[in-house]
């Protein structure tokens, strides 16, 4: 008797080592083809439960919806117009007043932070081939260097920022999958804070206003999405880049539009935070792009801070193009000694040079071997 039950205590123990081992397989970052290679696949853990064809299907799915919520507003505007053209100015209150009332109502939705939320970018992993050139060991490590395992904040910058950026809900997933007490707050477009349903997720997925006044409130832990949901965010990520890069982005070209924006680096001496520099290999590869370059129309809606533009992917229809999406993530940028605009310039003349050192040594892990960066 007591031989048998020593045998069941030690296949519980092995049941139980082989769960655990189970799920740490699952959250380990898997290595992509040959483990000489950089880059890591990322694994949608919460998602697994799915059969990976229901996986692929409900990812495009929602891809495919959430694109075309980029919509609604633009074509509430030409509908509006149009109804004006036709039943004039007092004949067309009755369906426009009505219209924007419900755009407006819909904008307004949510007001604090929704977690379960962050995992849903984890479905679309699989679509885009999403991996990462750091394993969960250096992921750890990077986070140890960050609030709230230190007193000092951290800010992700990333490029490029795409038409529509798909990878930034990929981070959001993958942040709080690897890095998941680090999760800070998003900046987005002013903008975008208008747009219906649009502005609800990116509250969901605790953004605020892409201004210096609101990003140095959010590292001071003053983030309303946040602190509603009673959490202290002190670690900002934000597309460097800005609207600017709408206007840059095509398949097949990397660009980012930094040399004259010193905002952040600003911020980041002010702050004392770190910079981590991150590239996104295939972020302009989601879409086609119409009004690219420096044309007059291009310079109004940056004028206007409106990141408008005319896109299409695959059949000329808002479904993006199945890109490789390779995400490297570099060091973080030395803060400079001092004060004043020459400390900002010297942070900045670092952060591109880092930038630059990044997409070089790891283009070619990441699948883009042909790549070249140009920093406008």
């Amino acid at each position: 008797l007591v031989r048998e039950r020593e045998r069941e205590r030690e296949a519980s123990d092995r049941r139980t080592t082989t769960h655990q081992r189970s799920i740490h397989e699952r959250h380990t970052l898997m290595p992509d083809g040959d483990s000489k290679k950089q880059f890591h696949k990322c694994v949608p853990v919460d998602w697994l439960w799915m059969p990976r064809p229901v996986r692929l299907c409900v990812g495009w799915l929602t891809i495919v919806l959430f694109t075309m919520c980029f919509y609604i507003l633009p074509g509430s505007l030409l509908l509006s117009c149009v109804l004006v053209f036709q039943l004039g100015v007092l004949g067309s209150l009755w369906y426009v007043l009505p219209l924007w009332a419900v755009l407006f109502a819909l904008s307004r939705l949510g007001r604090r932070e929704r977690p379960f939320f962050r995992k849903f970018g984890q479905i679309w992993y699989e679509i885009f081939d999403f991996s990462c050139n750091l394993s969960t060991e250096q992921l750890v490590s990077l986070a140890n260097q960050a609030y709230p395992n230190t007193n000092q904040s951290m800010i992700i910058a990333m490029h490029p920022h795409g038409i529509i950026p798909i990878h930034a809900w990929l981070w959001a997933a993958f942040c709080d999958q690897y890095m998941h007490n680090v999760y800070g707050f998003g900046a987005v477009a002013s903008v975008v804070m208008y747009m219906p349903i649009i502005r609800t997720l990116c509250v969901w997925l605790t953004c605020v206003p892409a201004s210096y006044a609101h990003l140095k409130r959010g590292l001071e832990g003053d983030c309303p999405p946040a602190t509603l949901a009673g959490r202290k965010p002190g670690n900002l990520y934000i597309l460097a880049g800005g609207i600017a890069e709408v206007f840059t982005s095509t398949p097949g070209r990397d660009i980012i539009v930094y040399r004259g924006r010193r905002g952040l680096c600003r911020l980041a001496l002010e702050k004392k935070a770190k910079i981590i520099p991150i590239y996104v290999f295939g972020g302009t590869g989601f879409f086609h792009n119409l009004l690219t370059g420096e044309n007059v129309v291009s310079r109004v809606f940056r004028k206007m801070k409106l990141g408008v533009t005319m896109f299409w992917g695959q059949c000329l229809l808002p479904i993006p193009l199945p890109a490789k999406v390779s995400m490297a993530i570099g060091d973080p940028v030395e803060i400079p000694e001092g004060e004043g605009e020459e400390a900002v310039g010297e942070l900045h003349l670092r952060y591109l040079d880092a930038m630059e050192r990044l997409f070089e040594e790891t283009k070619v892990g990441a699948g883009y071997p042909e790549a070249k960066l140009e920093i406008r």
